[in-house]
């Protein structure tokens, strides 16, 4: 249902002319923002068409005023001039001090900087009337006062339905390509886009094509979000979570060393609200310590809470258990705590969003189709028949991720594709396909059994979550109990998981289709499994404890948890000596991967040339495998004296790659042997990803 990318102007100007959220008809001398018409003075119109015929150029004054008026006309120019650039430039929602469209050379004339483009043909064949036919000749009607009679009668009919409703002009939705970008966030008054890549944190307007970069001191971790007011963009790095006031403001920090973040809104007063595994956190724009905000009833954990507009409203996605059970929740907070319960209003595999549209409105993804729905906040349900607005609309399922926001003047950004979600597939060396295993799959990490016989896995199917599937078959069994990624244990048949209760983390045991569970080891703080070695007694994990964030390595019969590096993924040698890891972006600005011996302090080696990351180590230790980008790579190792050597890396083919990867997910695997590499490879994808802008989206809802 896209239009087609408009296309940027040169030489002389067709009669619809598009520049931001503007567009013009030359011809009738109108002027429309969103597709509503807005009134503007002949003089003002006359001086932006001179300005938009000569791009770039500057316009005299001499010259407006030879546009506007003869030489024979008696008239203070000047000030006329001014004052019907004054009135243009209120009607952009321009400024002369930084102007987006108009700029002003004191004492000379007037430039336009935007972009100027075409309308996509299809919407200008949509959205414009049809000339009028020719008129049919008619006879003189016989009986003249009954036609009046009639007329008058129509009139009061239409009088007494909606005068409104027939007569007034209504806006048009239309649609444009912003091109590929991910997590694109909208600004509250839809002139702007936010959206961040391995590159960085990027804003991108939507009335000109160069994209302007933000930061990226650090790696950006999570969604951005505006201020209510539009003036500060808010995000997490790696650093914490910061601030920066645009269009060039510095980097602040607001919350330093931030957990893992899934999502957070900046209310109208300045409150900043969080989700931060486990919880939710209110935290003030200027920092201060963060409140935990008590919510009774969801225990899973929450995700990309929002304020509405009011300021005491809360919006956020919940679950009762891990990946199961998630739904749509609507709250209310006042002073910093909760003054009404959570109450759900929907099932969902992704968060919502809110819009006043339609005295309310819950936007919300279902089967990759964007969907609207009024809600009455005040009562805290739903109301009425869901109406689709798009169709296609990309999510992340297992970061309930929907990837589409709006604004609050009725600007829809949105990402083209389906659902991501995969499908574990089974490679040989050279890259061809020799099946699949189980059913569509979370991008989680690929865990094959030491003796290649099984896998587990994460599936959105029927509510399963985690799941455990023989090494070539469909079939599958539900993983009951757990609520974090396991590991395998050398047998095969038991598994390795944390657990907390109460102020305890424990590290334990069981069969993997269940039966009794026993302590394994104490842990000193909250973690995430990673590894075990081949003898069991090596565990590697990630933990953001009192010793700070990063990888540790435990022999569970001895000792104290080791500090390996300050990264988020790693995986231990088959002989529990070494570890593998990929820290993030380096001083060449890519993600690298590093080897590094425990107990020895040498320092690490790095055994990536050109970037990579999510590395796994093969079970016979010949081998480390590498994702970078699409792109599997592997590096031969050797160990001699103590030390290893290791190959140049060489490519062995492409994949499905995800377009969004964060925390833990290594969707890769690889047999003792070598011959045979499991990967989850994701569904496909429409090219390119676009990201498209719909403006008055809710004009669909009358």
């Amino acid at each position: 249902m896209a239009d087609p990318s408009p296309q940027t102007l040169s030489g002389s100007l067709p009669r619809y002319v598009r520049f931001g959220p503007f567009e013009a008809d030359l011809r009738a001398g109108e002027l429309r923002k969103h597709g509503i018409k807005i009134r503007l003075g002949p003089q003002s119109f006359q001086i932006l068409r001179l300005l938009m015929e000569r791009p770039g150029d500057v316009v005299l004054r001499e010259e407006i005023r030879g546009l506007l008026w003869s030489q024979d006309v008696a008239v203070e120019f000047e000030s006329s001039i001014n004052s019907a650039i004054a009135k243009l430039r209120e009607v952009l929602n321009d400024s002369a001090e930084q102007p987006k469209y108009i700029e002003t050379l004191p004492r000379r004339g007037y430039r336009f900087i935007a972009t100027l483009e075409a309308p996509p043909l299809e919407t200008a064949a949509i959205e414009r009337p049809s000339a009028p036919p020719p008129p049919v000749p008619m006879r003189a009607p016989r009986n003249l006062a009954a036609i009046l009679v009639l007329v008058a009668a129509i009139s009061a009919i239409l009088a007494v339905s909606g005068y409104r409703f027939w007569f007034e002009p209504r806006p048009k939705s239309l649609t444009l390509s912003l091109g590929s970008m991910t997590h694109p966030v909208i600004s509250p008054d839809g002139s702007s886009v936010l959206y961040y890549s391995n590159q960085g944190l990027f804003l991108s307007r939507t009335d000109r094509v160069p994209r302007t970069l933000l930061y990226d001191a650090e790696p950006v971790t999570d969604i951005a979000a505006w201020s209510f007011d539009g003036r500060e963009v808010l995000f997490h790095s790696r650093a914490g979570l910061m601030k920066m006031a645009l269009p060039n403001g510095p980097p602040v920090m607001v919350w330093p060393s931030m957990g893992v973040s899934r999502g957070m809104s900046w209310g109208r007063d300045g409150t900043i609200i969080a989700a931060v595994l486990p919880d939710l956190y209110l935290i003030g724009s200027n920092g201060g310590k963060p409140q935990r905000l008590e919510v009774p009833g969801i225990t899973g954990g929450f995700f990309f809470p929002e304020f509405l507009p009011d300021g005491k409203h809360i919006l956020f996605g919940g679950n009762q258990e891990a990946d199961i059970d998630a739904g749509i929740y609507l709250a209310s907070v006042e002073h910093g705590k909760l003054t009404r319960a959570p109450v759900l209003l929907r099932r969902n595999a992704t968060a919502g969003h809110f819009s006043s549209a339609n005295g309310g409105s819950l936007l919300y993804l279902e089967d990759d189709k964007l969907y609207a729905q009024r809600l009455d906040v005040k009562r805290a349900r739903l109301e009425g028949s869901p109406t689709e607005i798009v169709s296609g609309v990309f999510s992340v399922p297992d970061r309930f991720q929907p990837q589409f926001s709006v604004s609050r003047n009725g600007v829809l950004a949105w990402r083209e594709g389906r659902a991501q979600l995969a499908r574990l597939t089974w490679f040989d060396r050279n890259g061809k396909e020799l099946g699949i295993v189980g059913p569509p799959a979370f991008l989680d990490p690929v865990l094959l059994s030491p003796d290649e016989s099984r896998i587990i896995f994460s599936t959105p199917r029927e509510g399963t979550g985690l799941a455990v599937a023989e090494s070539n078959r469909s079939e599958f069994q539900p993983l009951r109990g757990l609520t974090d990624d396991p590991l395998w244990a050398p047998d095969s048949s038991t598994i390795l998981y944390p657990k907390i209760d109460g102020s305890l983390f424990r590290l334990m045991r069981r069969k993997a289709v269940g039966g009794s569970e026993f302590e394994v080891a104490r842990m000193p703080s909250a973690f995430y499994l990673r590894d075990l070695a081949a003898d069991g007694k090596v565990v590697l994990f990630w933990t953001d404890g009192k010793s700070g964030p990063g990888l540790y390595v435990l022999h569970v019969d001895r000792g104290e948890p080791e500090f390996v590096a300050d990264a988020p993924l790693g995986r231990l040698s088959p002989d529990g000596r070494w570890v593998v890891y990929s820290p993030g972006r380096g001083v060449s600005g890519k993600s690298e991967v590093y080897v590094k011996k425990l107990g020895g302090g040498e320092l690490p080696m790095q055994i990536s040339t050109d970037g990579g990351s999510r590395p796994v180590w093969r079970r016979d230790g010949k081998e480390i495998l590498f994702l970078k980008g699409p792109e599997i790579c592997s590096v031969s190792l050797e160990t001699k004296g103590g030390a290893i050597l290791a190959s140049t890396p060489q490519t062995l083919f492409s994949f499905r790659a995800p377009s969004v990867m964060t925390g833990d997910e290594t969707p890769l695997a690889v047999t003792r042997d070598g011959a045979r590499i499991l990967v989850a490879q994701m569904v496909e994808q429409p090219r390119g990803q676009m990201v498209w802008l719909t403006t008055a989206w809710d004009s669909r809802l009358r």
